[in-house]
């Protein structure tokens, strides 16, 4: 039985059948915005996919709520690692197929993924007009061999895809055959986890490499945003390396695309952070991650959204880190973290 944190609930006819699920782990002035926005424009129902593990999260008046907690997660009869709600964003599609029983199609959105367009309604109505696709996303391709999620689904299936979640739709039917994977892998991998069988040395497959793997192997319509003799997106408005400042891109014209991530203020500067320390792992790395962060591109950004004080610390900061990689001396990034507590 699902905990009432997951309660049914009918998903009236003047939605369309389509949910927007907003991913998030709070509740602020911009995804109340971005809830208004998306409600006004498509009139599908929205709600968010709350992860409410350290918080209760309140959406407002214009959105549901779809709570999720490891318990809920476990109920559910899926697999819990210590990061699932990092790594496993289907989970929240699972909950919702109890809340919206009437749901035919699920949009997932992540919470710093902006759609650039002046009629917010026309992104969703074309996609409307293809509804035979069972599985939208960016980024969809069979995975290669570089792909840093390609080998976890490797026991599982011979041909592995990949896909990013910024955003991607569901049919109903997608998501209900991903729930029965899922559980099907969930009781032999923590069966693997108890015998110390070596398949468990593998770390347990993210939400893109499943769902994209997955249904491609099962006779579902998968789909690239992509693959309708449109662009929505390009390498630099969706991906890992780069961060947009919501201030920036909201006064700016717009362009149709999909920006993922856009983050605003202290989240802006805390995404680059965690750019430069995940490019400690070999100087030569860091070295670029430190020199492409630096660029007048992110300080003006940053500047935008923390002010003329972080940016000149940060920026000062970088050049010296930099200086110190050239004495071959090893740079403190931790100092860049004191800026941002403002301790420095």
């Amino acid at each position: 039985m699902i905990m009432n944190a997951v309660r049914n609930e009918e998903t009236p006819s003047r939605y369309g059948g389509v949910v927007i699920l907003i991913r998030t782990h709070y509740v602020d002035e911009e995804i109340l915005g971005l809830i208004e926005k998306l409600s006004a424009a498509t009139g599908y129902y929205i709600a968010i996919a709350a992860d409410e593990s350290n918080q209760k999260l309140d959406p407002g008046p214009r959105a549901g709520k779809v709570s999720l907690d490891f318990t809920v997660f476990r109920e559910l009869g899926l697999y819990v690692t210590d990061n699932a709600m990092w790594r496993c964003g289907d989970y929240g599609l699972y909950a919702a197929l109890f809340r919206f029983p009437q749901a035919a199609y699920f949009w997932l959105i992540e919470s710093d993924v902006r759609i650039h367009t002046e009629h917010l309604s026309d992104f969703f109505s074309f996609f409307d007009a293809h509804r035979e696709v069972d599985f939208l996303s960016c980024f969809y391709s069979p995975a290669p061999p570089s792909w840093d999620w390609r080998q976890t689904m490797a026991p599982y299936a011979d041909k592995i895809y990949k896909c990013m979640f910024s955003p991607t739709r569901f049919s109903r039917a997608a998501v209900e055959f991903m729930l029965e994977r899922r559980r099907a892998m969930s009781l032999s991998y923590a069966e693997a986890v108890v015998k110390k069988d070596p398949a468990a040395n593998l770390p347990w497959p993210n939400d893109e490499v499943f769902s994209a793997t997955v249904l491609s192997n099962n006779n579902f319509v998968c789909k690239d945003i992509n693959d309708f003799e449109k662009i929505f997106y390009n390498e630099k408005t969706c991906s890992f390396l780069n961060v947009a400042s919501l201030k920036r891109l909201e006064n700016s014209s717009p362009d149709g695309l999909i920006y993922h991530p856009v983050l605003s203020g202290e989240r802006y500067l805390r995404k680059l952070l965690t750019l430069l320390n995940y490019g400690r792992r070999n100087a030569a790395l860091y070295a670029h991650y430190l020199k492409r962060y630096g660029r007048d591109h992110y300080i003006r950004q940053l500047r935008d959204e923390c002010g003329d004080e972080v940016a000149c610390k940060f920026k000062n900061h970088v050049d010296f880190l930099l200086l110190q990689l050239k004495r071959g001396e090893a740079g403190d990034v931790s100092l860049l973290t004191r800026i941002l507590n403002g301790e420095a």
